[in-house]
């Protein structure tokens, strides 16, 4: 890899959490064109001891968009020690439809994390499994309001499942606040 193109890389790299959505795409844009100098980069912060540099190695391979040259590390951070990270590598693999991810996030809806439950729902969700509404269905009576309302939006707009009632104690609770 020339020294220029190098240069480019590492401002990239270190401006990113810096960037706006445009200029974010802008510059995957043209990285995408340099994908297999880039993915050397990419494998490499992947795999980087510092749970940060993991994350935003995560965002930028979400940026950058699908890529078999970081599938599988992206598979192996969605096991990763970090919740951070965990919930980002699930994020991402709803845009990979192989069979290796769906398994993974049927299982990551059940993570300890509950920003993990949440990305995994909404990565379900995006890859259109059939299942979806079934695996995440218990998870509209989980305790945090984004994964709940993560399961409720995939039943809401699923054809042929009915809308998800409001749990029976808060609806009651807020009926008898109007009533007073």
């Amino acid at each position: 890899c020339p020294p220029a193109r190098r240069d480019q890389e590492r401002r990239f790299w270190n401006r990113f959490d810096a960037l706006d959505g445009a200029d974010r795409a802008a510059a995957a844009h043209e990285l995408r064109g340099k994908i297999d100098e880039v993915a050397a980069l990419l494998r490499a912060r992947l795999a980087s001891s510092e749970p940060l540099e993991r994350a935003r190695a995560l965002r930028v391979a979400g940026e950058l968009g699908p890529s078999a040259h970081w599938h599988e590390r992206v598979e192996r951070l969605s096991h990763d020690a970090d919740a951070i990270v965990r919930a980002l590598a699930v994020a991402l693999l709803g845009q990979f439809a192989d069979t290796a991810a769906k398994r993974i996030l049927r299982a990551a809806v059940n993570d300890p994390d509950e920003r993990v439950q949440a990305n995994a729902i909404e990565a379900l969700d995006q890859l259109n499994l059939p299942e979806r509404v079934a695996v995440t269905e218990p998870k509209l009576q989980s305790p945090n309001s984004r994964v709940r309302a993560n399961a409720a939006f995939v039943a809401s707009h699923t054809p042929g499942v009915p809308a998800p009632a409001a749990p029976s104690s808060r609806s009651s609770s807020i009926a008898k606040s109007f009533e007073k």
